[in-house]
């Protein structure tokens, strides 16, 4: 008979920037669907609101599949963070901004039934600070005191995921994240995975801005190991969703 981690099921999470009026568009049916048909056993949206909160509750199959839901929702429409769960959640603590016009983050414990020989664990879910409208000298480090202020809600006896719209590839905050918290981005290095073509940020082409895709999108693990990380083409997002397999180390 085994036992330890090589009996225990993985864990399936997901992280997805929405978009904060994606509600209200066609390709929102996609987002939804994907959302629907998800086997994931968390996912983690930024840049929800009101209205994606009423959109996403009106549906029964969303309900149906996530009986552990919250939604956080910010001063801006794109600030907000909400947990869709099958698993219990303890109450949501919000993380203060850094900066005073941009996003808080928030932190959940997850309590696996006592059958799934699975142990609490934290999720820490963030969305820094986006490359506009910012300073792109000040930007980079401005996202590393971000990460690193939201990492003082870390609790190091409880394996953790931290996960989100990091928007940025390389920088100040991944270096954080792996050099000196130890955590392993399930995506492996930004920079390596960009030049294969990975990004999970489709980017933009406005009037007087045109943005190449990025990977923005990331999921570290501490006490967990990767069985494996993807980027999804699915929803009708200007983000891929990224979906991650874990298990307790």
């Amino acid at each position: 008979m085994q036992d330890g981690p090589a009996c225990r099921s993985p864990l399936t999470v997901v992280t997805l920037n929405v978009y904060m009026d994606g509600w209200r568009h066609l390709c929102a049916r996609h987002t939804i669907s994907f959302i629907e048909h998800s086997d994931a056993d968390i996912i983690c949206l930024q840049e929800t609101n009101e209205d994606w909160e009423r959109t996403l509750n009106a549906r029964p199959a969303i309900r149906q599949r996530f009986p552990y839901v919250s939604f956080t929702h910010d001063k801006w429409r794109q600030g907000g963070l909400a947990f869709l769960s099958k698993l219990p959640m303890s109450a949501v603590g919000v993380l203060p901004r850094l900066y005073t016009n941009w996003y808080f983050a928030c932190r959940v414990t997850v309590h696996p039934p006592s059958d799934a020989a699975m142990p609490p664990f934290q999720i820490i879910q963030v969305h820094l600070k986006a490359p506009v409208p910012s300073v792109p000298i000040l930007v980079q480090q401005q996202r590393g005191h971000e990460i690193r202020s939201h990492m003082g809600a870390y609790t190091p006896s409880l394996p953790a995921i931290v996960l989100g719209d990091f928007n940025c590839s390389t920088g100040p905050a991944m270096r954080f994240m792996t050099a000196e918290m130890g955590f392993t981005n399930c995506l492996l290095d930004g920079a390596r995975q960009q030049r294969r073509g990975r990004t999970t940020w489709k980017g933009c082409c406005a009037k007087t801005l045109c943005c190449a895709p990025q990977l923005f999108d990331h999921i570290f693990v501490k006490g967990f190991d990767v069985v494996d990380c993807r980027v999804l083409h699915e929803g009708g997002s200007d983000h891929w969703p990224v979906q991650a397999r874990v298990i307790i180390s």
